[in-house]
């Protein structure tokens, strides 16, 4: 059985405590600095890539890639 997927409106805290191989993907997308902060712990991944003016669907797709395996 494959592990959930990634879904936009988990916390980025919540993906890395469930998954912590997800942090290499957080750094690319620059974001290993804001993943250990306190807001990551309410901001949904949807938002954070708002925020930062990322691509979404891009990101999710590399989460759930790294997850996979």
């Amino acid at each position: 059985m494959s592990p959930s997927p990634v879904l936009m409106q988990m916390s980025i805290a919540d993906i890395l405590t469930q998954y912590p191989q997800t942090a290499t993907v957080f750094e690319k997308y620059g974001l290993h600095r804001y993943a250990t902060s306190q807001t990551a712990q309410f901001e949904n991944l949807e938002a954070s890539a708002l925020v930062h003016s990322l691509n979404l669907n891009q990101l999710v797709s590399d989460l759930n890639h790294v997850i996979q395996g």
